[in-house]
Parts: structure tokens; sequence; C-alpha cells
């Protein structure tokens, strides 16, 4: 469904489809943070409707992962360069990575949610962690979107290996807060 083309034998043809679905993921996941820190910003708005699509955006973005990956599986189920087979398995970590981000995002729109939904007011703390994470988050995807085209250097994989532990430290620490 988010990939147009059956697989052919042309590898280099398959990943130029693959790189196009990551930056539609990436894209996907931009607009879905982009809805959640309006939602977010105006608590004192009725966004209800806007919160239903954004979950639902959020199990789109489950559906593009999977058929992302399979599709990549697919790939490499033929005989590909080593260089093919890098690209490959970088499209498969960015994949999952965009797809971990979107389930970050979810969390952080049901929290918007409930703050509308029970009237709370959150401490200064925990509007400073939200923003923390929300920041990381937005770092994350920029990194993502600036690198879908091109090579990942191993200096960089460790830096978006760092973003995504604080994102996990944070979402730990919110969610007992």
């Amino acid at each position: 469904k988010y990939i147009s083309q059956s697989l052919v034998d042309l590898g280099e043809l398959n990943i130029v489809e693959a790189e196009q679905a990551v930056a539609n993921l990436s894209n996907h996941c931009t607009k879905m943070f982009a809805g959640y820190t309006e939602v977010f910003e105006h608590p004192e708005r009725d966004m209800s409707k806007q919160v239903v699509h954004l979950k639902a955006m959020e199990d789109e973005a489950d559906l593009m992962m999977h058929d992302i990956t399979e599709y990549l599986v697919r790939c490499t189920s033929k005989e590909v360069s080593p260089h093919l087979s890098e690209r490959i398995t970088g499209l498969l970590r960015m994949t999952a990575e965009l797809e971990e981000c979107s389930d970050a995002i979810y969390r952080l729109i049901k929290i918007a949610e409930r703050r509308y939904n029970k009237g709370r007011q959150f401490s200064e703390e925990q509007l400073s962690t939200i923003r923390e994470l929300t920041a990381l988050i937005s770092d994350f995807l920029s990194f993502c979107e600036n690198r879908i085209l091109g090579q990942i250097s191993p200096a960089e994989t460790q830096q978006a290996e760092d973003i995504r532990e604080q994102i996990k430290s944070l979402t730990k620490s919110s969610n007992k807060a």
C-alpha cells in the first residue's frame, strides 16, 4: 500500500522506491509531531477531533513501517552488492527508528489528551520534562529527514543512538511521574 512498485530485478530501483517510502514515513511523523505540538500547547481548546486523527496517524505509521520493512526484506532476497546491502540495512534501521518515534509521539498525545480531559495542570518540572522530550523528538526527526538519502557515518549513528537513549530515558521517567 505504501510502496507503489512491485519488486523488480533492478536493485537500485528498489532502493529508490524504498528511500521514497522512508522519506514519506519521516514526513508523516513530522506532521504527527506538529499536530501533537499544537494540541499540547492549547490545553484550553477541545481538540478531540485532532487527537483522534493523530492517533490514526500512529496506526498508519505502524502500517507504513510494516510495508517498508517487508519490501526491504524482499529486496535482500535478491542478489545485491555490498553497498546495496549496507543501504538496505540503514533504511531498515531508520524505518524502525521512525516508527519508535511515532510511538513516543503517540505517548505524548495521550498525555496531552489526559491533560485536557481531566483538566490537569502540570508542575513546572513536569512541563520541563515534556518540553525536553519534545525537543529531543524534534531533533531526532530533523536528524532522520536530513539523512534519509545519504550514508550515515559511525559518528552520526552514535549521535542518533544518543538521542534515542535520551528519549527512552525521559519517557521512562515521565511515565513514573
